[in-house]
C-alpha cells in the first residue's frame, strides 16, 4: 500500500513537469512567431497581393526555422490559433501546413499538433536554399541596375568590410 501511494504522487510530478515544459516550449514558439508577425508588418502581418497568403505564411515560418528563431521539434501553434492571431481563414493556415509537411519541413502527430522536423540536415538544406534566393535575387536586381560582375565583387567586399569594423 504505501509502495502505490510513493508511485503515484512521482507519477504525477513528473506528469506535471512534462506538461509544463511542453507549455512553456509551446508559449516560446507563439511568442517568436507573434513577435515575427509584428516586425513583419506591424500590429498584424501585412500580405502581399502578388503573392498567394499560404505561401507567404510559409515563407514567414521556414525563414523562423531557417533563422534558428523555432527550432526543431517546436510545437507550432494550432490552425485555430494562428489564424486567429493571423486574421485569415484556417483553411489558409492548413494549407500552409499541409504544403510545408509536404516539404517534410513539419510534421503532424494526430491529436498532438504540428511540430517542426528534427532533422538537422533538412534544416540546414532550407537555410542553404534560402540564402541562395536572396544572393540570387542581390545579384538579378543589381543587374538590373546595371552592374556587372566585378563592381558587384567590389561593392559587397566593401560592405563586408565596413560591417566587420563596426
Amino acid at each position: 500500500m504505501i509502495e502505490k501511494f510513493k508511485q503515484k504522487p512521482c507519477n504525477f510530478l513528473v506528469t506535471r513537469f512534462l506538461k509544463l515544459y511542453i507549455d512553456i516550449k509551446t508559449i516560446l514558439v507563439y511568442y517568436r512567431l507573434s513577435t515575427l508577425i509584428f516586425n513583419n508588418g506591424g500590429e498584424y502581418m501585412e500580405f502581399k497581393d502578388n503573392l498567394p497568403i499560404y505561401i507567404q505564411i510559409m515563407n514567414l515560418i521556414k525563414s523562423s526555422i531557417a533563422s534558428g528563431e523555432i527550432r526543431g521539434g517546436d510545437k507550432l501553434p494550432s490552425v485555430r490559433e494562428l489564424s486567429k492571431e493571423l486574421k485569415v481563414n484556417p483553411n489558409t493556415i492548413q494549407r500552409s501546413y499541409q504544403e510545408l509537411e509536404r516539404e517534410n519541413i513539419v510534421f503532424t502527430q494526430r491529436g498532438m499538433g504540428t511540430f517542426v522536423t528534427e532533422d538537422q540536415q533538412m534544416i540546414k538544406n532550407l537555410r542553404s536554399n534560402m540564402a541562395k534566393d536572396v544572393v540570387h535575387g542581390f545579384l538579378m536586381n543589381m543587374k538590373k541596375l546595371g552592374f556587372d560582375s566585378n563592381e558587384i565583387m567590389d561593392i559587397v567586399s566593401e560592405w563586408i568590410e565596413k560591417e566587420e569594423i563596426k
